[in-house]
């Protein structure tokens, strides 16, 4: 993630504002948790027909949708859109996290991501989501490239990923 540390275990970070007089407000701390508590819920999830991970079956797992997103804002509204309808998202990387220039690890990256994100959710049909407009031509393809070396199916549609269609 963007964010940091990198860790070996499944994570999210929650921003609360952009500036230091944003991030110690206590009532913004109390509205995260409970829009995550409610959207993370066990019960509540169970009447919508959502599980975890965790509590899915191996069978279950199998059919389930993992996906890494490559590209886009920080906030990623493609992300939210596929989550809700049931996919599981893994990494997530703004256009911002690849390096195409004087470090050059946008491959490293996107290896990282991968190998995370297969750890995270075994089991799972890994794909990857790609957003067209973060990347040139030739970057469009050195990432499909990787893609295809780490045998991970993608797509610029997440209709695509949502079907399974890959």
């Amino acid at each position: 993630t963007h964010h940091g540390p990198s860790l070996d275990t499944p994570a999210m970070f929650c921003e609360i504002g952009s500036t230091e007089s944003h991030w110690g407000r206590t009532d913004a701390g109390e509205l995260w948790a409970k829009i995550l508590s409610e959207m993370l819920n066990f019960e509540s999830n169970q009447k919508k027909g959502f599980k975890m991970w965790f509590e899915m079956t191996e069978t279950e797992r199998k059919g389930s949708v993992v996906f890494v997103n490559l590209g886009g804002g920080h906030y990623a509204p493609k992300c939210g859109d596929m989550a809700k309808k049931g996919a599981f998202v893994g990494h997530m990387l703004a256009n911002y996290a690849f390096d195409w220039g004087e470090k050059n690890n946008w491959k490293e990256t996107i290896s990282e991501a991968v190998a995370s994100t297969r750890k995270s959710f075994v089991g799972g049909s890994l794909c990857a989501l790609i957003d067209k407009k973060s990347f040139k031509s030739e970057q469009r393809k050195k990432i499909e490239e990787t893609l295809s070396e780490l045998e991970v199916p993608f797509s610029y549609k997440k209709e695509d990923l949502l079907e399974n269609t890959l």
